[in-house]
């Protein structure tokens, strides 16, 4: 995947379907820092956020859903003989469609505000008539804002809440050693620096070192 392939999918795919993102989250992959990249997130107004470099926890809803589409992905492969580019949609449909067991809601319904379209969803009703088409469209659109609000409001009640308390006792102005992740050689150091401590989060550091944040751990 490359930038140009990252701006096509933003603007052919999500963004007329979900519309312009308020933020987006990424890791600091060369498609998702590239100049054409970035260009498009400062155009449409997209506060772009990257996680904390060599330190997959900070994206680990991402990884985690990654691993169920990859598991779910080998047993339909192996149950069918099918190729995975055949299987993906289906899995993808499945896992929308499945209750959390959190917050007892699917995917699809928290972004959509309604359960996933199926024969057995009640309410389902046909087309129309011309004459009730602006009632049921403001009776709809109510309900739907309603509905929205609501699942939000649940979603937010299940995650914990964020804590405040540092994961570090490091402060700004403070020497450092950060530990080299590249493998190193009998007798060469196993720490870079000493670099200086510009800012801190409640997980990160940021020094003169490097322009990127780094985990406090390292």
């Amino acid at each position: 995947v490359d930038a140009k392939t990252v701006v096509k999918i933003l603007i052919k795919e999500i963004i007329p379907r979900f519309g312009i993102p308020t933020t987006i989250e990424t890791d600091n992959g060369t498609p998702f820092a590239s100049r054409v990249t970035q260009f498009l997130a400062k155009s449409l107004s997209i506060d772009w956020h990257f996680s904390i470099p060599y330190h997959p926890q900070s994206c680990s809803n991402v990884e985690c859903l990654n691993e169920t589409i990859k598991g779910r992905l080998t047993k339909a492969v192996l149950e069918t003989g099918k190729k995975w580019v055949d299987l993906l949609s289906a899995v993808l449909t499945e896992i929308r469609m499945t209750l959390s067991s959190t917050t007892k809601l699917s995917p699809f319904e928290i972004l959509m505000g309604r359960p996933f379209p199926t024969p057995w969803v009640k309410g389902r009703t046909g087309i129309a008539s011309l004459g009730d088409l602006e009632v049921i469209q403001e009776d709809y659109v109510t309900s739907l804002i309603e509905k929205l609000n609501s699942i939000c409001a649940d979603v937010s009640l299940c995650l914990p809440l964020p804590s405040e308390k540092h994961t570090h006792p490091f402060v700004p102005g403070q020497s450092v050693l950060i530990k080299s992740l590249k493998p190193t050689r009998k007798g060469e150091p196993k720490y870079l620096g000493p670099a200086t401590v510009i800012a801190v989060t409640r997980t990160g550091v940021l020094t003169d070192y490097q322009p990127q944040w780094i985990h406090a751990s390292r």
